[in-house]
């Protein structure tokens, strides 16, 4: 456990309170570290898997038409209808490593 940081007294002046226990109390309270601790799994290890054509195909296919471009000045439409072309080259440069 982390080394008090700071005590402060309790509004009754009784008992002290930590700094550290309030934060942690805060941090284990927190939704969204309640969600990460509830829904990750700790498998140990990371990997990737392979992608095939299809699989990117299918990627490119659902970009949004409506976005923005980027500072390439390509956009999403363009994308979604080369995509049958540019899926194959996409394949290799993912699975390269």
């Amino acid at each position: 456990m982390a080394a008090d940081i700071g005590k402060a007294d309790s509004p009754n002046g009784t008992d002290t309170v930590t700094t550290t226990n309030i934060i942690k109390e805060a941090y284990e309270s927190n939704p969204s570290v309640q969600y990460f601790k509830n829904n990750l799994r700790d498998e140990g290890s990371f990997t990737f898997s392979q992608v095939n054509e299809n699989d990117i195909h299918v990627k490119l296919k659902m970009l949004n038409s409506k976005k923005a471009t980027e500072y390439d000045n390509i956009t999403p439409k363009l994308i979604k209808l080369g995509a049958e072309c540019l899926a194959g080259s996409m394949v290799k440069l993912v699975n390269k490593y």
